[in-house]
C-alpha cells in the first residue's frame, strides 16, 4: 500500500522517467522534436519546478484519481505495483472509509 499525493509524484518523478526512457538512446526523438539527450542534459541540474517544464507532460507528476468516485487525489495504491498486467487500484479517503463502512454492515 501506498499514498499517493502531488509530493510524491513529484519525488519519484526523476526514477520513473529514468526507467521509461533510461533505455534508449540519445538521439531519440520526441514528437515535439527534441532529443532525450538534450532532455536528459536539462534534467541533471534541474528542480522539480524545471522537470516539470522540461517534459510538459503534467501526467508525470500528478497522482492518480480514484477508482471509484473518480476525484482527484491524494488516493491510496492498492494491490500490486503498477504495470501492463497488474491488479491496482487507487482510492481516496472518502471511499475508503465508506468501503470500511459496508464492512463493519456486513459483520453485524
Amino acid at each position: 500500500m501506498k499514498v499517493c499525493t502531488q509530493e510524491t509524484a513529484v519525488a519519484e518523478f526523476p526514477a520513473a522517467w529514468q526507467a521509461q526512457y533510461g533505455h534508449l538512446p540519445d538521439s531519440f526523438r520526441f514528437s515535439d522534436g527534441r532529443t532525450l539527450g538534450g532532455i536528459r542534459e536539462d534534467l541533471r541540474s534541474a528542480t522539480a519546478a524545471e522537470h516539470i517544464a522540461a517534459i510538459v507532460h503534467l501526467s508525470w507528476i500528478e497522482p492518480p484519481g480514484c477508482d471509484e468516485c473518480g476525484g482527484d487525489g491524494p488516493t491510496v495504491q492498492l494491490g500490486d505495483e503498477p504495470d501492463h498486467e497488474s491488479n491496482t487500484a487507487w482510492i481516496c479517503g472518502g471511499c475508503l472509509r465508506t468501503a470500511l463502512d459496508a464492512l463493519e454492515a456486513a459483520r453485524g
